[in-house]
């Protein structure tokens, strides 16, 4: 029913970039995998390691500095503002892996904030007043990342860190015939490539385990199997409730990302959305062709896993299966004006690391005008 892929991603590269002597390093990246068919998938962060050259001088300004990013697919991340030149989105920077408490956004009016050296390279982006350690993406279409900011260089016995955060990425637009998924990361004039995603089936479903009572179908199982595991993912840590996210280097295994709550509405959008998923993992199932008078029953929550420890909810929709996280009341369902039943269900918990296992029990009824005889 659903085909997905795996993202693996390993690479190393080292430049010298037009910088004084600065050298820096991508760091591999944790391989992790992805689904196939995902128009918004959520990729493991991209951190660049920079050594050596000459701090600035305390009370000058720090030189500005163009990061890129593009891949041969689209990226698909949430648009927070859009101005003449730019989209907005909700990709992070971040500097020096800044702790929770200590991490200042930049949301200068036009997007480039203003900081001074300290001298030393130490301290510069510190969060303090005026030393932001968060630096948000800007895209002129589907393609390209950017982001501009002061880069302080560490000095000889320093290390600065560059953390990419809340990349995602419409598996469906990959060149045909192209199995990886590539990315090539500039900093100014120089540009790092990579591969970045190994595509495979991940998902399988079937209908198994009917009953019949006389030539009447009366109930049945739709099986699903995780091929690879993280396939089901939460909204968040708390679920289908929004969660603050904002460990550097947590691993994708939620639909959100990285996410600060307390970041502040700027001039290019909420911050505080950035990296905030619409829903958990959603499953569609739907049955066409339902007689009349005939309606199932399903579980309004269902726990899987080896010891329980996945939820499904089964959830209130549009046609589509979209929009916000809603509880349904009741597991009967009946078709709609087009013979079509339609029950979706949302992970709202789930083991991370595993394939898992996941089944939906079928009770189907029957009312007046009903026909004789159902067959699945």
């Amino acid at each position: 029913m659903n085909k997905l892929s795996v993202l693996l991603l390993g690479f190393a590269a080292a430049c010298t970039p037009a910088f004084a002597g600065m050298v820096c390093t991508v760091q591999p990246p944790v391989s992790i995998k992805v689904r196939l068919g995902g128009l918004s998938e959520l990729l493991p962060d991209l951190v660049v390691k920079c050594t050596g050259g000459t701090p600035t001088p305390a009370g000058q300004e720090v030189p500005l500095t163009g990061f890129g990013l593009t891949l041969n697919t689209t990226f698909s991340n949430r648009v927070l503002f859009s101005d003449t030149d730019f989209d907005w989105t909700e990709s992070l920077l971040l500097v020096d892996e800044p702790a929770p408490n200590s991490q200042r956004a930049c949301i200068d009016p036009d997007g480039v904030c203003t900081i001074l050296g300290t001298g030393t390279g130490a301290g510069t982006y510190n969060g303090a007043v005026n030393r932001p350690n968060v630096f948000q993406g800007q895209t002129v279409d589907q393609f390209i990342l950017l982001w501009i900011l002061p880069v302080d260089e560490p000095g000889p016995n320093g290390v600065r860190t560059f953390r990419i955060t809340n990349l995602r990425a419409n598996t469906l637009a990959i060149p045909d015939g192209l199995p990886n998924i590539q990315a090539f990361f500039s900093v100014d004039v120089d540009t790092l490539p990579a591969n970045m995603a190994t595509t495979q089936t991940s998902l399988t479903a079937d209908a198994r385990l009917p009953v019949f009572s006389g030539s009447r179908l009366t109930s049945f199982t739709i099986h699903t199997l995780e091929s690879i595991p993280n396939v089901f993912k939460p909204r968040s840590s708390l679920g289908p409730v929004p969660a603050n996210q904002n460990v550097p280097g947590s691993l994708p295994n939620f639909e959100t990302g990285f996410r600060n709550a307390v970041f502040p509405i700027g001039p290019q959008g909420d911050l505080s959305k950035a990296g905030l998923a619409d829903t958990g993992t959603r499953v569609i199932v739907r049955l066409d062709a339902v007689p009349a008078g005939v309606t199932v029953t399903v579980p309004t929550s269902i726990p899987f896993g080896l010891f329980g420890e996945g939820v499904a909810q089964l959830v209130v929709t549009d046609a589509l299966g979209g929009g916000a996280y809603q509880p349904a009341g009741s597991g009967i369902i009946a078709p709609d004006g087009t013979q079509r039943i339609t029950a979706v269900y949302e992970f709202t918990q789930s083991l991370a690391g595993a394939p898992e296992t996941f089944d939906i029990p079928f009770t189907v009824n029957y009312g007046g005008g009903a026909p004789a005889s159902l067959q699945v």
